[in-house]
């Protein structure tokens, strides 16, 4: 399908300079977009038990996908798109800024791979 495409300028300019692959690079971001619409599809409202930084207890809620669980954290994609774990072992919650690369330092290799693909990502693994 050929559809136009509205680029500024400038940025026109540049990625006419650096080579980039504009059909590609739309194809591969709208792909992620659906990766992560198709993952959201069945989101649903979780509720999740939380210590606060005081030791007191509470129930976080949001809605969202669970994407992947590890031997001491499960990961969720939000409908507002966030990427958050939650860390039994202390009973927290944490907001993922950069999946790719924190997600690692989360979950197992096998984990990792999976929420990557719940959201569009391409994993990267060291070899």
């Amino acid at each position: 399908m050929d559809i136009t495409v509205y680029l500024p300028d400038e940025l026109g300019l540049w990625a006419k300079s650096a080579d980039v692959n504009l059909s590609r690079t739309l194809r591969d971001a709208v792909e992620a977009l659906k990766v992560r619409a198709e993952t959201l599809s069945e989101a649903a409202e979780i509720r999740l038990q939380l210590i606060d930084g005081d030791g007191r207890k509470f129930a976080g809620r949001f809605t969202g996908t669970l994407i992947a669980e590890g031997r001491d954290s499960a990961a969720y994609l939000t409908d507002d798109d966030r990427v958050l774990v939650h860390d039994w072992k202390n009973d927290s919650i944490i907001e993922i800024e950069d999946a790719e690369e924190e997600l690692r330092e989360w979950l197992p290799q096998d984990g990792y791979i999976e929420a990557c693909a719940s959201l569009g990502l391409e994993p990267v693994i060291d070899l």
